[in-house]
């Protein structure tokens, strides 16, 4: 008796119609979640009608009882849905409908043919000519890859020129960023030529309708494909020149017509999600105002978007407590955020174009993390954020030429993050709730002063920078420290003296760390319970091990394990004659404690 979930793949190779009618899917009366996957790539290889006509007939024939919960499509190639998916005694407990890399064109009736549904996901619909009307309860939504259809309010037509220049202009700033960021950091520039290549070439020939016209369609494909896709020694400028040339294309594009789609959410909503969209800050502004019950928004990989909706709109969206925001370039303004008065975390991932504001962030904020953005000192400066507990700053550039991250203000900050940022920090011995500090990949950083031994409440330190860890290891504090993670020291040994010091540490983890010597005196440490030892390649003895340990995972250590390979099980005899035996299973060396 089949029950719970069920998933099959390969439909594209059943035989007949008949053949699916078999399975008697409509009995399986104990089925909650089905999962019916095509192959995508096999659309491209018959005859569009025909293959249509199969898989909506096929999918007939594969009707599930009516007790089905969640219902998953991938690569569905009919153009409309089967019968009893629009059939309400079909579907009447239907909660979750996925639909991925369909060809459908048309999402009809599913306000009412679903009225169970609570979420529903739709992503890579290339053929779908607008957006259906949405199920009354949902209150889970993405939208994701449907690039062709362009969400612009009344306001952006009435402005198509203005709005349409400005973005435009944007795009040549954004050109400008990417390359400042590449020259500062070429190391964290993440597209590839070959994988930028492949990305416009998929999105023009599935979506014509971004290009004006088929003559520049073609022109822009030619100048494109002329860059080998498996070859990556291509410039930076020549990457940026063909997104610059896709943006303007784009950006042209949703101004050709002069309407726009609309995007009609219910104000059940509670998490929204929309990525690789072509949706204007009007259009975003509409779309979300009436969301009273709106709890989380994920907004990534959005190339149209210039500001978050002004004050007005935001502060009625009183539930809103989690926002993230990814790879959207154009984004310069946080719009009116300082009056979401119940928003407890904000995310901003590659937002390069970022431009500082009177705005500033909400008081209510208790986890924030910047990554890839701009002006993030000034940012902070302006916000009062007497709440904050989290803040992660990872490559980010700053207003100030200096380089001062100013945090001293934050004063109930419990976690502190900076990763691959060249600045100084000021205002860390403000700081006396502090109680995790990583630093990561910033060769250059300094502190104007470190914490107050006496108002300290430090206990976990994570840093890959042999000078700030001696700096760090050479303060009073540091006997407060229970957890200390090192990563990325090339050739240094631990300092025994320095280690004498930490008399309540409790875990350690060295991590990727080449030529690195474990201190002679740890088996002096009776607090130390916990060991982690990874990616570690020239570490070649453990010594003495504290007799207090309780954990210690070894892995991808090789001159240990061959160490071990060669010497068999691993004894170590304590004074109260317990026995501690290390065993190696599969490169990977458990202790196990003694019973």
């Amino acid at each position: 008796m089949l029950q719970g979930s069920l998933f099959i793949t390969g439909l594209e190779n059943v035989g007949s119609i008949v053949d699916a009618a078999k399975a008697n899917m409509r009995n399986k009366k104990h089925l909650k979640e089905l999962q019916f996957e095509w192959n995508s790539y096999e659309r491209d290889t018959k005859d569009v009608t025909s293959l249509s006509t199969q898989h909506v007939q096929l999918l007939e024939a594969l009707q599930p009882h009516p007790n089905i919960n969640v219902l998953t499509l991938i690569g569905f190639g009919g153009d409309r849905f089967p019968n009893w998916l629009l059939s309400q005694n079909s579907t009447k407990h239907l909660t979750t409908l996925q639909l991925c890399y369909c060809g459908i064109e048309e999402i009809s009736s599913i306000d009412k043919s679903l009225p169970s549904c609570t979420s529903l996901i739709l992503k890579g619909l290339k053929n779908l000519k607008q957006m259906p009307s949405l199920p009354p309860k949902l209150t889970y939504l993405v939208v994701d890859d449907i690039l062709h259809i362009n969400y612009i309010s009344e306001g952006d037509l009435l402005m198509k020129e203005e709005r349409k220049h400005y973005k435009l202009e944007v795009v040549k700033q954004i050109e400008q960023c990417l390359k400042l960021q590449y020259v500062l950091a070429p190391h964290n520039f993440g597209l590839t030529v070959r994988e930028f290549v492949k990305f416009v070439r998929e999105r023009l020939e599935a979506s014509p309708e971004i290009c004006i016209t088929s003559s520049q369609l073609q022109f822009f494909i030619s100048e494109i494909v002329k860059y080998d896709l498996y070859n990556d020694d291509y410039s930076v400028d020549q990457l940026l020149d063909a997104w610059v040339m896709f943006m303007h294309y784009h950006i042209e594009t949703m101004f050709i017509k002069n309407e726009g789609s609309k995007l009609v959410l219910p104000s059940s909503l509670t998490h929204l999600k929309i990525s690789l969209c072509s949706i204007t800050s009007d259009a975003l502004s509409t779309c979300i105002q009436s969301l009273v019950s709106l709890s989380k928004l994920e907004l990534c990989h959005i190339q149209t978007i210039t500001s978050l909706p002004p004050k007005e709109v935001l502060c009625s969206l009183k539930s809103l407590q989690s926002i993230s925001i990814q790879e959207c370039y154009l984004l310069s303004s946080l719009g009116g955020i300082g009056a979401l008065t119940s928003l407890i975390e904000l995310a901003l991932n590659n937002c390069i174009n970022l431009s500082t504001s009177n705005e500033s962030l909400p008081l209510s904020l208790e986890r924030l993390r910047f990554v890839d953005c701009s002006n993030v000192d000034d940012i902070l400066v302006k916000s009062n954020l007497p709440v904050l507990r989290i803040l992660c700053v990872w490559n980010t550039t700053f207003k100030n030429q200096r380089g001062v991250l100013h945090v001293g203000h934050l004063s109930c900050l419990e976690i502190l993050s900076i990763i691959a940022c060249d600045c100084r920090l000021e205002g860390l011995n403000s700081l006396t709730s502090l109680y995790t500090f990583v630093v990561l990949r910033c060769p250059e950083i300094n502190f104007s002063t470190l914490m107050d031994k006496d108002k300290c409440a430090l206990r976990a330190v994570e840093i890959d920078n042999p000078l700030l860890l001696k700096l760090i290891l050479s303060n009073e504090i540091i006997s407060s420290l229970d957890t200390l993670s090192i990563c990325f020291f090339q050739g240094d040994s631990l300092d025994d003296e320095v280690f004498q010091s930490l008399t309540s540490l409790k875990t350690l983890i060295l991590y990727k760390c080449n030529n690195i010597h474990l201190p002679k005196n740890l088996k002096y440490h009776a607090s130390l319970l916990c060991m982690n030892l990874i990616k570690c390649p020239n570490l070649s003895e453990l010594g003495e091990i504290p007799q207090n340990l309780r954990a210690l995972e070894i892995k991808d250590c090789p001159s240990l394990r061959e160490k071990f390979n060669k010497a068999g099980p691993y004894r170590v005899l304590f004074n109260e004659g317990r026995t501690i035996v290390i065993f190696l299973t599969e490169g990977k060396l458990i202790l196990i404690p003694p019973q």
